[in-house]
């Protein structure tokens, strides 16, 4: 999980922002991107009323920096402005550096804004948003990642899949265990990924809903490596009440056995 920005407070607006402010109020583009990018590693708020203003930029590439740098600051004043541009941005790249920015700033009013952006027609916005959506970490977030791990582009999926292991909720099991079915490994791996994260926290702890005690059940024996067919299967097995806690170890032995057997 990527750390909140070091955020400057707001205060009187020192000399080296002051000179960027300017620059960003010039007529050249590449004057104001240079100046975007140098606000962006000062961090200083008292520069966000300037950057705000960016974001009404006509170039594209200046509307992008200007969501970038305001989520580099950190300062939830932007929140408002972020979310009004991604609601009628038309250009993708600049939609998928505000979901990006809303996500550094994590405020829980931008959520139902990102979980829109789900549905967005260009998937690299889908997987801004659904990475943004797991680095916020909010289990209201869930129901539409679930969903997500449906989407035509793989990449998506496998986003999703690894914003809920970061979420880390008994809720994100079943989704994630029919991912393990995914015709795209690397989606298949990410989900691996995620329910080892839920089984990791659930350890050791009363949990409710049988999905959550099957994978309480069956995680300690999974290897690090271990294929996300037995996974499922061993899973599966579990919600069904096949196995028990006697004989869990050994019903995924037997699955390796199997499984080594089909190679």
């Amino acid at each position: 999980m990527n750390p909140m920005p070091t955020r400057k407070p707001k205060g009187r607006m020192p000399e080296e922002v002051r000179f960027q402010v300017g620059r960003l109020k010039g007529d050249v583009t590449a004057g104001k991107k240079a100046a975007l990018w140098e606000l962006s590693n000062l961090k200083h708020a008292s520069a966000v009323p300037d950057v705000i203003k960016a974001l009404k930029n006509p170039v594209t590439e200046v509307r992008s920096a200007a969501a970038s740098t305001l989520g580099q600051i950190g300062d939830r004043r932007a929140v408002p402005h972020l979310i009004k541009l991604l609601q009628k941005e038309e250009e993708g790249s600049v939609r998928g550096t505000i979901a990006g920015a809303l996500a550094t700033i994590r405020d829980p009013s931008a959520i139902p804004h990102l979980v829109n952006a789900l549905q967005d027609e260009e998937h690299d916005v889908r997987i801004e948003a659904a990475a943004a959506l797991g680095i916020m970490g909010r289990v209201s977030a869930i129901p539409s990642l679930a969903n997500a791990l449906k989407d035509r582009d793989y990449f998506v999926r496998m986003t999703a899949a690894e914003a809920l292991g970061k979420i880390r909720h008994p809720s994100a099991i079943p989704p994630l265990s029919q991912a393990l079915e995914d015709k795209h490994s690397e989606v298949r791996k990410n989900a691996l990924w995620a329910l080892r994260n839920i089984g990791r926290k659930i350890q050791g702890k009363k949990v409710e809903g049988k999905e959550a005690q099957a994978l309480q059940l069956v995680g300690p024996y999974f290897q690090k490596y271990e294929e996300p067919k037995i996974v499922r299967k061993a899973y599966l097995a579990a919600l069904e009440g096949k196995i028990s806690e006697a004989n869990a170890r050994l019903y995924i032995k037997q699955l390796r056995a199997l499984q080594g057997s089909l190679k």
